[in-house]
């Protein structure tokens, strides 16, 4: 496996985790991004121990280019599920899923794994036809009725997927 690098070569980050491409076809911020997962506060105990998702421009599938910006940290009580000060409140995946109509959502994995494991979803936002910038935060909109799939109720069954998607039989 390839370790990423940022536009100088240098390692990015301790830990980092499932990383996926992002494509904006269009506008201002026009251009193909790599989201993954990073971690922070290991041993800090709950509450400060969280994975948070990233995003950058890519001159390469390894090389980010420019400035990295987050896209989400767990903020929805779904998200907490599992935590401990052991276990991270968790984000994770980041799978682009595009719309009909140019929408850029973003799929994403929370709550731990070993718990009632989730999927959450944030659209990009739009203004006047063009992208938000992809690297800000607030230009992210995280759905209050999260998770859009979940497990939650079954003795048997773990986890609703990690954010993988695949085309029915007509493309879509």
């Amino acid at each position: 496996s390839q370790p990423l690098l940022d536009e100088n070569g240098a390692l990015v980050g301790d830990w980092c985790v499932g990383a996926s491409i992002l494509r904006v076809p269009t506008g201002q911020y026009r251009g193909v991004y790599l989201t993954w997962v990073e971690e922070v506060g290991r041993g800090e105990g709950l509450g400060k121990f969280y994975q948070k998702i990233m995003i950058s421009k890519i001159s390469s599938p390894w090389q980010l280019k420019g400035e990295s910006g987050v896209v989400t940290t767990p903020t929805q009580r779904w998200e907490f599920k599992g935590s401990s000060k052991t276990h991270p409140r968790v984000v994770e995946g980041g799978t682009a899923v595009y719309g009909d109509h140019g929408e850029i959502y973003l799929t994403y994995s929370g709550s731990g794994y070993w718990s009632d494991y989730g999927l959450g979803q944030l659209t990009l936002r739009r203004k006047d036809g063009d992208y938000a910038d992809p690297l800000v935060t607030a230009s992210w909109v995280k759905y209050a009725k999260n998770p859009i799939f979940t497990a939650v109720g079954s003795e048997n069954l773990r986890g609703a997927g990690h954010a993988t998607f695949l085309k029915d039989e007509r493309g879509k």
